[in-house]
């Protein structure tokens, strides 16, 4: 079985640091730069001890099979903040306050409202503090709720491959892209519309919202080359057959949202979350009357 080509795990790792440290106005993660040797990301950080903290917190080297990317931590002038690193815990503790005050990855994780509860081993009930992603998921074996650890790397293999077979919309193959390579909330990227992929000059940038922002644009996501073209040809084929107007990306206002069900309905997460839903929605339609 062939599955779809994943993106460069340097544009999730470029993505992973925006997300973490880019909502702070006085930290600036600039473009990857991949016409170095290694590859390199350097953030800019315009308060003098939270580039400090920043650098000794930060790993200045990410190596990916044949290919390295540094990161560096720079003041404005482009001098480079030492990046010694700290294990003394309480130190550790001080240094993400500082690092990550006016940052999402502070903000507290809760309970799902109104939805199914994760099993309490999985820790996300519970507010945690720092706690940004969990290394295991969870499947049900007779019955029972049974962790599985996971690397990283992956974990996006066994979604792509678990989607091939159940035979996936290209819709949500490009969501699922999507939320790997950007590390955006499910939410934040199905409220995209075509007037956020074009508020931005960077072809591989959208505007987008944010916890908090009351659906204020203000921040922006990358993406992949290829997830770029997988959304260009979802938009141009399969969005068509259920949208209300039949044109291309090209034509589309820029109020139309990027993801629509297969109703011709905005797609929601109340949609997305019943994962079963279009494959019922197609077996019911393909019956013989």
């Amino acid at each position: 079985m062939q599955l779809p080509a994943l993106s460069p795990p340097w544009y999730t790792l470029w993505n992973e640091l925006n997300s973490a440290i880019g909502n702070d106005s006085s930290v600036k993660v600039k473009p990857l730069d991949t016409s170095k040797n290694p590859y390199e990301i350097k953030i800019v950080v315009d308060d003098q001890k939270k580039g400090e903290v920043l650098a000794r917190l930060l790993n200045p080297t990410f190596p990916m099979g044949n290919i390295t990317v540094d990161v560096l931590v720079v003041d404005r002038n482009g001098v480079e903040y030492s990046m010694k690193h700290v294990s003394d815990a309480q130190t550790l503790a001080q240094f993400y306050e500082i690092a990550f005050t006016d940052n999402s990855v502070s903000e507290q994780p809760g309970e799902r409202g109104n939805r199914p509860r994760m099993p309490k081993a999985a820790g996300t009930e519970e507010p945690l503090s720092y706690r940004k992603q969990t290394d295991s998921y969870f499947k049900i074996i007779n019955e029972e709720w049974v962790p599985e650890i996971i690397g990283d790397w992956d974990l996006p293999y066994r979604i792509y491959q678990a989607g091939d077979s159940k035979g996936w919309r290209l819709r949500d193959e490009v969501i699922t892209r999507f939320m790997f390579e950007t590390g955006a909330r499910i939410s934040e990227i199905l409220e995209l519309t075509v007037g956020d992929y074009r508020k931005r000059s960077d072809m591989h940038e959208l505007a987008a919202t944010n916890k908090g922002s009351f659906k204020r644009r203000i921040k922006f996501i990358r993406i992949s080359p290829e997830t770029l073209k997988l959304l260009i040809k979802y938009v141009n084929s399969e969005r068509r057959q259920f949208a209300s107007t039949q044109v291309k990306f090209n034509d589309l206002p820029d109020g139309e949202p990027l993801f629509l069900s297969t109703r011709g309905t905005p797609y929601t997460y109340s949609v997305l979350f019943e994962l079963d839903h279009d494959h019922q929605e197609r077996r019911t339609q393909t019956k013989p009357s």
